[in-house]
């Protein structure tokens, strides 16, 4: 059987309807982000979005809580907000109605290309679409559903648990994974996919570990999608959402694909090509290989072939330029093997995140998002429990901060006094039960000029540098702005990363850094749940690099 496998639609319709036109196959099967706007214009989606942030700091500010619409309502019934705020949130939820109509009449757009194709199609949702069994795409839908084409079985769960900028979250499909108070998994994916023992799984949000990796924050995908994988007998798993983990894996006689995405996709500093999809192979239920293709204007080209015989697995790169172009994606995420180590770590406990840590990233966000803090560019990165997502209610809230000051010098290697505006707000925070330790203080504006120079040696860019490759940041704005001086460095920011190879040796082998792991781990079992051994060994493999080179 020949499927056609395609991700991240992002309306690009016209492609879309090349690819029902131009590639024959047994079955047509796509990973959600159909839409990539709920607006008619990128400029009443930047409205929107600004409207978002708004209404989730005043929210917040009036101890509000839930989503962003909950918020919006609570705001219209409270006593304290100001008639002008009010007036927002009205506005607010009148968008909501609006994107609501907007992305109706896009599916009914997308229903006729479907009704096109020569051969069977079936769709999920991702994390910018909303439920489709409530829109015209219904027909086409997986979504907690299952299909048997050729003997095959197929089931799908859209959706991923992420906040969208610019999406209303009513509008937005539920991705339903959670840990309860005792840190015991509750995932939707997992129990329907365990009922329903598929041969194939679609999903837009990968299983933990495999395709699952962006840039200065390692693996984001589902513990419970994984899970099942692992203990399943599953033969294939077709995903989408991280455009730049792209491609083929086969692993105890397991394929995980994703393309990358189909639709073009605005990155942090131009806007990445698309028309990516994939032609797979099966025999029986069994993965026997395909290609990875784009199209472009009215030609397809093929860029590479795998194929699996006799149990082994090859890869064959045949249009060097077009996969040089998707590398290049790859290439942006390379790091010491230390520092992937420890993100790929991290981005698992990050999954069982605590509710104090949530709350204490609340209130640094509403901090971080007041005026005064905004003029001075302030963000913070977080260290320690944290950052691991493990804090309690007793844990230190270690954090790195930075400000903009282009008049203010400081030596290269020491921590800048913490700016004025921020030592008030302290003290607030210490107040409401929230005492920051700001473990160091950078200014933004000398990393700058360090990066201009290109300067290897300099301490503050190397301090810089470690911070923004394993810590969790709270309000990015700032980080992004050096962190797209970067991309265009990518050598000379690699080359710093070894500058700090052997400061990550001095930490891997302190005692305290070592009994971190050991601490988050024996937090995750007193509620009842055990780390997986592929988490262990890759624990075991970042320790052991304090004594080696990475």
């Amino acid at each position: 059987m020949k499927v056609v496998f395609a991700t991240d639609i992002h309306e690009s319709y016209r492609n879309l309807e090349k690819l029902f036109r131009m590639v024959e196959a047994d079955l047509y099967i796509i990973a959600g982000d159909l839409l990539y706007l709920p607006f008619r214009s990128l400029q009443l989606a930047s409205c929107f979005t600004e409207l978002q942030q708004l209404i989730y700091v005043q929210g917040l500010q009036h101890k509000l809580d839930g989503t962003r619409e909950h918020m919006a309502r609570g705001l219209l019934d409270t006593v304290s907000a100001s008639a002008e705020l009010q007036e927002r949130a009205r506005e607010y939820l009148d968008m909501v109605a609006r994107a609501q109509r907007t992305m109706l009449k896009k599916y009914e757009r997308l229903a006729r290309i479907f009704s096109g194709a020569a051969k069977p199609v079936i769709t999920i949702p991702g994390n910018y679409d909303m439920d489709l069994s409530r829109t015209a795409l219904s027909r086409w839908n997986l979504h907690k559903k299952t299909k048997s084409v050729h003997g095959i079985t197929i089931a799908g769960y859209g959706g991923a648990p992420v906040f969208t900028p610019g999406v209303p979250e009513s509008l937005r499909v539920a991705f339903r994974e959670h840990f309860d108070a005792q840190r015991k998994l509750h995932s939707e994916p997992y129990g329907f996919f365990e009922k329903t023992e598929p041969d194939l799984i679609l999903v837009h949000q990968p299983p933990y570990g495999y395709l699952d990796r962006i840039a200065a924050y390692g693996c984001i995908g589902s513990v419970g999608i994984r899970d099942f994988v692992d203990r399943s007998n599953v033969r294939m798993i077709l995903s989408g959402h991280t455009h730049e983990d792209w491609g083929v894996i086969f692993k105890g006689g397991k394929a995980f694909i994703n393309p990358s995405n189909f639709g073009r996709f605005v990155e942090v500093n131009r806007v990445k090509k698309g028309g990516y999809f994939a032609e797979l192979y099966l025999d029986g239920k069994e993965f026997c290989g395909g290609m990875l293709r784009q199209i472009e204007g009215n030609s397809i080209y093929d860029i590479e072939q795998c194929m699996v015989r006799r149990g082994k697995f090859r890869l064959s790169v045949l249009d060097l330029k077009r996969y040089r172009y998707l590398s290049r994606i790859k290439k942006r995420q390379k790091h010491i093997k230390a520092i992937r180590l420890f993100n790929r770590i991290k981005g698992f406990f990050q999954k069982h995140e605590t509710v104090a840590t949530r709350r204490r990233i609340l209130q640094l966000e509403a901090v971080l998002h007041e005026p005064e803090a905004e003029k001075l560019d302030l963000a913070v990165h977080l260290l320690g429990s944290l950052n691991f997502g493990m804090a309690e209610d007793v844990s230190d809230v270690d954090v790195v901060l930075y400000f903009r000051d282009p008049g203010l010098q400081a030596p290269d290697d020491e921590k800048h006094p913490e700016p004025g505006v921020i030592g008030t707000r302290l003290e607030q925070l210490k107040a409401s039960g929230l005492e920051l330790s700001i473990c160091d203080c950078l200014n933004l504006a000398q990393i700058e000029a360090a990066i201009a120079r290109e300067d290897t040696e300099s301490i503050v860019l190397q301090r810089f540098i470690f911070y923004s490759s394993t810590c969790r940041c709270v309000n990015p704005r700032p980080i992004k702005e050096i962190e797209k001086m970067l991309l265009g460095k990518e050598d000379f920011r690699y080359t710093v990363e070894h500058e700090l190879e052997e400061a990550f040796r001095m930490i891997i082998s302190s005692f305290r850094h070592a009994f971190s792991f050991r601490k988050y781990q024996e937090r995750l079992k007193g509620k009842g749940m055990n780390v997986p051994p592929y988490i262990e060994e890759l624990i075991w493999e970042y320790l052991e690099q304090k004594s080696r080179s990475a």
